[in-house]
């Protein structure tokens, strides 16, 4: 959340699928004036699309934001409370009542321990709960980042998936998720596995590292809605070509039960090959 004046304004860079998929964003940059929660910045870049669902910036002038982050990226909308700053009163006067951040640090750090204790010791649905309401302390992020990662390393399954959507959530490094998706492909629980397949959509053209690790799980997997997944990133990656995409195409092609699946396989072989 953050008070701010937009600058300018550009495209993204998107392919036309992803942006597609996206609501043909554009990336606005704020010159920031206040903030209260997030890593503290003198400028922010926010996306919006340019369909129904997205906000309509308008350069020079100012707004109270309220930002979510989804592949590394900013996000705002229509159905999000961002409006401008003239029209946002009682927000701003809410927002002051969070207090000195020396304080707020030392309360969401209490808050945070907390969290974390109750959700070790909750039912799966409760825990994914408690574990998420750690995301609204912005203060603590480090720390939270540092709570994910040792449950993505435990031996279950359950907490595997817990800290891999968190970390999903609190990494920005593009990199870095990629890669841990890609080897959450080939983990031991299930649940890990579809919501790696879930988060890579998002990261399109960027999720060729996990090539390899999906290939193999195209050539493994029988589920028709995971192959159709599967076959989503494979879209999302563009017309690159590697010996891995060709790998997992053919695999699909030829072994899913779904014949929407084996045709859509095969025609983007076609394309492939024709190149």
């Amino acid at each position: 959340m953050f008070e701010g004046r937009v600058v300018s304004q550009r495209d993204p860079g998107l392919t036309p699928r992803e942006a597609l998929g996206s609501g043909n964003p554009r990336e606005f940059r704020f010159q920031v004036t206040r903030m209260w929660r997030g890593s503290p910045a003198d400028t922010l870049r926010v996306w919006s699309a340019t369909t129904d669902c997205g906000y309509p910036f308008r350069i020079g002038r100012a707004y109270v934001v309220y930002a979510w982050r989804r592949a590394g990226v900013l996000r705002t909308g229509a159905c999000d409370r961002t409006r401008p700053a003239a029209r946002a009163t009682a927000d701003l006067r809410d927002l002051r009542r969070l207090g000195s951040p020396r304080r707020r640090a030392a309360q969401e750090s209490r808050a945070a321990d907390l969290l974390h204790a109750r959700a070790m010791r909750a039912e799966p649905v409760l825990q994914r709960t408690l574990l998420l309401a750690l995301f609204h302390l912005d203060t603590q992020r480090e720390k939270v980042y540092r709570m994910m990662e040792r449950l993505w390393t435990s031996e279950r399954g359950d907490l595997r998936v817990a800290g891999l959507v968190g970390l999903a959530r609190a990494d920005t490094d593009t990199a870095r998720s990629v890669h841990r998706l890609a080897v959450a492909l080939s983990d031991t629980s299930a649940s890990v596995r579809i919501f790696a397949l879930h988060a890579l959509r998002d990261f399109g053209p960027r999720a060729n590292p996990a090539v390899g690790p999906l290939t193999h799980l195209a050539c493994a997997e029988p589920d028709t809605t995971r192959q159709a997944e599967i076959l989503a990133i494979y879209r999302g990656l563009g017309d690159r070509d590697s010996a891995g995409l060709l790998t997992g195409l053919e695999c699909l092609g030829q072994r899913s039960a779904s014949g929407s699946v084996r045709a859509a396989a095969e025609e983007m072989l076609r394309r492939l090959h024709e190149r």
